[in-house]
């Protein structure tokens, strides 16, 4: 069957199926077949032998009962819930294709309320049935006078679209937990034997973990509880990967707390992040500069960062900041009230700990 508007098959099935569900009167036969309507009151009932005719009678259908208003727009609300996997494409059809809708919504976005309208049905590449033609009238008139539908069908499936991702990152944590939580080849600050775990995945060069690194002083200054893990994850150009190399150096010197104050003054500095600064915040921070150029050849620095990246594409990570709070990741900079809930929901399972 193909439908008149670009619209899911399932809403217009849903709508015929009910129209197909309603009781039909009683039909009566036609021919010689047929017996009398009554009997004479003077003849007693006798047992009838069915005799099969030949004749072929033809039985006239009833009509479909007419449906309200009302229960058109629950049908509509109705299907639109049930078949959220093919609304997305469907509305980008109907903004693409029908100008009459696109007039609609804009009218509407400009009044602030819907606009009525009741445009003439476009051609169909194939005819409808009358139901089917009649159905797709009233749905698409509903939509022209009610677009909030779109809207709302349309948050149910991102919002759905979130859970199926939020459900995934879950089983990549649990799938990697080991690298991800205790790698030999990570940094980990703050209380190592806290009894939560934030995974940050950052770029020396990425503005907006700049300015997050005052977030994750914060916390780790006001929960003492709180064990952070740091990850290198250099995407945003030929300078954050030389950066990257000579930090996972800096790290084969120490893991914690003169690593963190390397951390800090790359990212803190102005200017774009390489190497040359990156060597020049290494040396302000009291490492072996010339260690520091022999090491980044080596394997390790190399399995290090692919260690890293890998990690992120299985978490499905594309920027940064990013992070990994128990068993959940948070992208971008969220601030610092954000990830304090986060860490307590990891902790107690709600947002504020007693």
């Amino acid at each position: 069957m193909i439908s008149r508007l670009p619209l899911t098959a399932a809403v217009l099935a849903g709508a015929l199926g009910m129209l197909a569900a309603a009781p039909a009167p009683a039909q009566q036969p036609s021919g010689p077949a047929a017996a009398p309507a009554q009997q004479s009151q003077a003849e007693p009932t006798k047992p009838v032998r069915r005799v099969a005719h030949r004749t072929r009678h033809r039985t006239v259908r009833a009509a479909p009962p007419a449906l309200t208003k009302e229960q058109i727009e629950q049908i509509v609300r109705t299907e639109f819930t049930k078949n959220q996997a093919g609304l997305r494409a469907a509305i980008v059809d109907l903004l693409k294709n029908d100008p009459d809708i696109r007039q609609a919504l804009a009218a509407g976005a400009r009044a602030g309320q819907p606009q009525i309208a009741t445009p003439a049905t476009p051609a169909s590449p194939a005819p409808a049935t009358p139901e089917q033609a009649a159905i797709e009238k009233i749905v698409r008139d509903y939509l022209v006078n009610h677009p909030e539908v779109l809207e709302e069908a349309s948050a149910e499936l991102d919002k759905r679209k979130q859970l199926a991702e939020a459900e995934k990152a879950r089983s990549a944590i649990k799938n990697h937990s080991e690298a991800l939580f205790n790698s030999p080849r990570q940094v980990t600050v703050g209380n190592g034997s806290g009894d939560v775990t934030l995974v940050e995945f950052f770029d020396y060069n990425c503005g907006y973990c700049k300015r997050a690194l005052a977030d994750l002083t914060t916390i780790m200054k006001d929960d003492g509880k709180l064990r952070v893990v740091l990850k290198e994850f250099p995407v945003l150009g030929p300078g954050s990967v030389e950066a990257a190399r000579v930090a996972v150096a800096v790290r084969m010197q120490d893991k914690g707390k003169k690593y963190f104050d390397f951390h800090q003054r790359l990212l803190n500095g102005r200017g774009q992040a390489d190497k040359a600064r990156a060597l020049a915040a290494a040396k302000d921070a009291g490492f072996d500069v010339a260690r520091i150029e022999k090491d980044m050849t080596s394997d390790e620095v190399k399995v290090s960062l692919e260690e890293s990246l890998k990690l992120a594409e299985a978490l499905g990570l594309n920027g940064t900041p990013s992070y990994v709070v128990g068993d959940e990741v948070v992208v971008g900079a969220v601030g610092l009230d954000a990830l304090k809930q986060k860490v307590n929901l990891a902790r107690c399972g709600k947002t504020s700990c007693s």
